[in-house]
């Protein structure tokens, strides 16, 4: 969140927030003239120079401007990756343990959560994202699942 309010304050150019968030509402009514999301380069290459630093991303989220997506003014391509709990202290392992059932079959209810959740998967494990890995709680539940991927 300090990057945002760094933005608002016109500290600096640019950050990375989910279309359709509270924040970027926020950051839309706060700056002059609001604000607008910038397209990636939806091409082989530019998804080869992506995957250089993030290697699980995608591309290819291609929403055109509607209510509810502030700051898309124009067709835009997204960078999609999948979130999951870090809990490097080791200190919510039980809720962990107890949350990720509910949310590797809770989709319908998850994408009324808002935007960020609209290509949520229900029984999908997340992949790990930038190098960072899934804590191991995530990943035994996910393994008795029977939704952790196999390779």
């Amino acid at each position: 969140m300090q990057h945002w309010r760094a933005f608002m304050a016109g500290k600096i150019d640019w950050v990375i927030a989910a279309a359709g968030s509270g924040f970027v509402k926020q950051m839309n009514a706060k700056i002059d003239g609001g604000i607008r999301h910038i397209s990636f380069p939806n091409t082989p290459e530019a998804l080869a120079k992506m995957r250089k630093h993030f290697p699980k991303d995608e591309l290819g989220h291609n929403r055109p401007p509607r209510k509810g997506l502030t700051g898309v003014v124009e067709p835009t391509t997204f960078v999609a990756y999948d979130y999951h709990a870090l809990d490097p202290q080791g200190s919510v392992e039980r809720y962990g343990v107890q949350s990720a059932p509910s949310d590797a079959h809770a989709g319908k209810q998850l994408k009324e959560g808002g935007p960020l959740w609209r290509t949520y998967q229900d029984g999908k494990a997340p992949r790990e994202t930038a190098g960072t890995p899934l804590p191991p709680w995530c990943v035994k539940y996910y393994k008795e699942a029977g939704i952790w991927p196999s390779n």
